[in-house]
């Protein structure tokens, strides 16, 4: 019919501009914390590629806000257009003028979830890799004078002097790769060289400390030495620990059983996590318009039915999180996860199809 395509054409133009506008502050918020890169001499084609990375997870949070939003902006139009009140004198049910909004709920749904089940896990993956790679491209520049610089996981080093030629003064490197060898280096000077595949340090005029297996603290002094830092395969960006937005969904439901419970059960939760956040964007939808038309039309307080459709949706919020940070403790929590978003879908069907006498 025309009026489904007259409103959801409507729809598209404030959901397109908000979800641009939301995002890009979001977006700007997220890439302030990349901007040390540029100082530390990565290229701007490099930056621009990074922080490009983020859009996935940000448009994956925010889709559910920025719809609902651009919907009931919609519908508060077209109830002060008093369109509303025609479609209601044509003996259209709630059901039938929520129609639109809910085709392009579905839609977005749908997007939403392409972004969670490939292109999220997908861009963050790349995301990290390529912030290892350029880590490792630029470690020389990463390290801050007199600030102890973790260049690893398990390799911190603090320098007293930086000069612009690359040398290196003051040098005290922790190297923490073997947990029952742990080792402190002292040297005068030294450089960090790279060879295209790894990186080292060449350290002058210093020794080594460490502890021997039977617990006596030992020292070996060097005039020359080199630590490569590569570390167990540390410059093969492929082998990395990677968190829950760089997981795949069926990576997350069934964890490595070699990982702590508390960490499988988090990833259990997120996993789960990332099956009904995307179906929000439809609940929200369903439920704030099944609520909006319910009220009366007041010129005067023509905000008032927005502020009252948003009160379900804060109060569904609340549940779902509270719901998600008790599941974290126990995995059984999370079917009332799924019992929360259906029972809302289930309350906006019989509250847009009842009739009122």
């Amino acid at each position: 019919m025309k009026y489904k395509k007259y409103i959801i054409q409507t729809i598209f133009s404030p959901l397109i501009i908000s979800t641009i506008t939301l995002t890009s502050l979001v977006w700007i918020i997220q890439v302030s914390k990349l901007l040390y890169l540029i100082d530390k001499g990565i290229q701007i084609q490099d930056f621009l590629q990074l922080i490009a990375l983020i859009l996935p997870f940000l448009l994956f949070i925010i889709l559910p806000l920025v719809t609902v939003l651009s919907v009931i902006y919609v519908y508060l139009k077209l109830k002060d257009e008093r369109q509303i009140i025609i479609f209601q004198s044509s003996g259209f049910n709630d059901y039938t003028i929520i129609k639109p909004a809910l085709i392009v709920a579905t839609i977005i749904t749908i997007l939403s979830y392409y972004i969670s089940i490939h292109l999220m896990p997908l861009s963050y993956n790349k995301l990290k890799l390529r912030l290892k790679y350029f880590k490792n491209s630029y470690v020389s520049n990463l390290i801050n004078v007199k600030t102890f610089t973790q260049l690893s996981k398990h390799i911190t080093i603090y320098i007293d002097k930086k000069y612009d030629n690359g040398l290196l003064e003051g040098i005290i490197l922790f190297d923490n790769r073997k947990s029952d060898n742990k080792s402190v280096f002292f040297a005068k000077s030294g450089r960090v060289v790279f060879d295209g595949q790894n990186h080292s340090f060449n350290l002058s005029n210093g020794f080594r400390q460490a502890y021997d297996k039977a617990n006596n603290l030992t020292r070996l002094f060097f005039s020359s030495l080199q630590i490569e830092l590569n570390e167990n395969g540390a410059n093969d960006y492929s082998n990395h620990t990677r968190n829950s937005l760089e997981l795949y969904i069926h990576e997350m439901l069934w964890p490595d059983p070699k990982l702590p419970q508390k960490e499988q059960n988090k990833l259990i939760v997120e996993g789960h996590q990332r099956i009904i956040w995307p179906l929000y964007n439809y609940a929200f939808v369903f439920l704030a318009l099944a609520v909006f038309l319910k009220q009366p039309y007041n010129r005067r307080a023509r905000i008032k039915p927005v502020i009252i459709a948003s009160i379900p949706l804060v109060l569904i919020s609340y549940i779902h999180f509270t719901l998600q940070k008790m599941a974290y403790k126990d995995t059984n929590y999370v079917i009332f996860c799924y019992l929360n978003l259906f029972l809302t879908i289930i309350y906006s069907i019989w509250q847009t199809t009842r009739r009122v006498i």
